[in-house]
């Protein structure tokens, strides 16, 4: 039995290290210095998987802007090819406005010096229609003609700052502990499997309005269970009772503006529930169901959450604490 206290590993290379810990998976008896060993080992591995992971991705967002830039081009080789479509339509009308005129003023430079003035003036008669109709047609086509520039947009969102970070995952490391007489017996621990799957009990028909927008929810420590109505105009909290698997309507605790989040204080027969339309955190006795104190916190205020004397309430932009008597600690952006 004595042999049974030293690293494996190390034994058969002929070094007797005392062994700290027993494998279960692989059923071998394992040193401090093979434990440590092997997180470098696997530090490094984790290293060149890193790597190589950053590598990919470099090489993903460079097909994508490669893609986008192929795109670009083609909408810019489009464009060109229709303003030059467009202008050679619009020489083609000009041309042809042009020989009609040309052909005109041939004739009259005819007629001036070979025909008679009777001649000349009826052919000016006639062709006094075509000369309005070729003004007209000219002011038209000036008005019309625009000069087309081709511009590259920048989009603001696009940012190439940064395509990620790096950070540390902490995992709870796989040591089983056992007194020394255990570990010389060599007994090994029985895995506990997690529980991976969620079975739904029971479904029940709340049967409320039919303006009904649910924000948020919260039970209380004797089971009341909390819904805010944030729809516009109801100003509503529905309150249930729940035992076992029953769910029953109590009441209906109505506010002064539409609640959005409601959190528990703990230990407490009190809750806290944000009006992004008022100024001020509402609040309520959920004993009593009846409303409470006020703290002035501003308009806009979605979210809340609460932690022994703290409350925390957030909006789009920042994350604000607070406590309960309504006194500001901090800001996060």
């Amino acid at each position: 039995m004595a042999s049974n206290s030293y690293c494996e590993s190390c034994s058969e290379e002929g070094k007797p290290i005392a062994a700290i810990r027993f494998c279960s998976d692989c059923e071998e008896r394992l040193c401090k210095e093979k434990n440590r060993n092997d997180n470098i080992n696997e530090s490094e591995k984790l290293e060149s998987a890193v790597y190589e992971e950053v590598k990919n991705w470099k090489n993903h967002i460079i097909k994508q802007i490669n893609t986008v830039v192929e795109k670009l081009e083609i909408d810019l080789s489009n464009c060109k090819k229709k303003n030059l479509d467009q202008v050679r339509k619009d020489n083609a009308k000009i041309s042809e406005l042009y020989d009609s005129v040309k052909e005109k003023e041939q004739e009259l430079k005819f007629l001036k010096e070979h025909g008679s003035n009777n001649q000349l003036y009826l052919k000016l008669r006639k062709q006094r229609k075509g000369i309005k109709d070729v003004v007209k047609r000219v002011s038209e086509m000036t008005m019309s003609y625009k000069r087309t520039l081709l511009k590259f947009e920048k989009k603001a969102e696009i940012d190439l700052n940064s395509m990620g970070s790096i950070f540390e995952v902490k995992e709870a490391c796989d040591i089983q502990y056992k007194p020394v007489k255990l570990q010389q017996a060599q007994v090994q621990l029985v895995r506990v499997e997690s529980l991976l799957t969620l079975k739904k009990v029971k479904t029940n028909q709340l049967n409320l309005s039919d303006r009904l927008c649910l924000s948020d929810i919260a039970v209380t420590a004797d089971n009341t269970l909390c819904l805010c109505n944030y729809d516009y105009g109801v100003c509503e909290i529905y309150v249930y009772r729940t035992y076992l698997d029953d769910l029953t309507y109590s009441s209906t605790l109505h506010l002064p503006s539409e609640p959005y989040g409601i959190s528990i204080l703990t230990g407490t027969d009190k809750a806290v529930v944000t009006l992004p339309h008022k100024s001020y955190v509402q609040f309520i006795n959920t004993e009593h169901l009846k409303l409470d104190k006020t703290i002035r916190v501003g308009e806009g205020w979605y979210g809340i959450t609460t932690t022994g004397d703290y409350i925390v309430v957030s909006n789009t932009k920042e994350i604000r604490i607070l406590k309960k008597m309504g006194e500001i600690l901090g800001t996060l952006q």
